[in-house]
């Protein structure tokens, strides 16, 4: 069970990767906490994003526990970050599928993780 969620993460995070990578190329736009950003700084945003997603699943990988915590740190904000940016820019209480999946299987993680 404990390598199906991880492997289940570690998808989650590359796929999120390599959609922030399809963005900065197609179209450099971003919203980061209900602030629209383009040009540079949207791209900056978006390889930043992809490359921290990499690492926390090559370290999601290699060692379970410390992936967990920095897994359920960036798939929070990022669920928090959307959540905040649809309020702000469509007056919508929207939730990503994505990220409330990668949440709750980070928290299953954990709860699996304390109890092994």
């Amino acid at each position: 069970m404990k390598t199906v969620v991880k492997v289940a993460l570690s998808t989650i995070l590359i796929l999120n990767s390599v959609l922030a990578l399809l963005f900065a190329v197609v179209n450099p736009e971003a919203l980061v906490l209900a602030t629209k950003i383009s040009g540079t700084g949207a791209v900056l945003y978006q390889l930043v994003n992809a490359i921290l997603g990499m690492i926390i699943a090559y370290v999601l990988l290699r060692e379970r526990e410390r992936g967990t915590y920095l897994c359920i740190l960036f798939l929070g904000f990022h669920f928090v970050e959307v959540l905040i940016s649809n309020i702000f820019a469509f007056h919508l209480l929207s939730f990503s599928p994505l990220y409330s999946v990668g949440v709750a299987l980070t928290v299953f993680q954990l709860i699996i993780n304390r109890y092994k």
